[in-house]
């Protein structure tokens, strides 16, 4: 074989070894793009929850429905006289 052949062979070979790592890449990247749509989308779900939970968190806090639960179950605001203030 001639040199100018073995560089035609050489040649030959790199094209196919480039155009196989382009289509390994691409399956690659494919794959990691679905991974990223999936997290992107379980986001999505967690902020929606986590803001319903601050919701209904604010709800439960309300002053007026604390204060409807404590004095059914029969507590009372102190008196004056009864608080005591203790320095640190």
């Amino acid at each position: 074989m001639t040199l100018r052949a073995w560089h035609l062979v050489i040649l030959s070979c790199a094209v196919l070894a480039t155009a196989l790592a382009v289509v390994a890449v691409t399956q690659v990247n494919r794959g990691v793009t679905g991974e990223l749509q999936r997290a992107e989308a379980q986001q999505w779900f967690l902020r929606d929850e986590s803001g319903r939970l601050a919701l209904e968190l604010s709800t439960y806090a309300r002053m007026d429905r604390v204060d409807r639960i404590s004095r059914e179950m029969g507590m009372v605001e102190p008196s004056q006289s009864s608080i005591t203030v203790v320095a640190e």
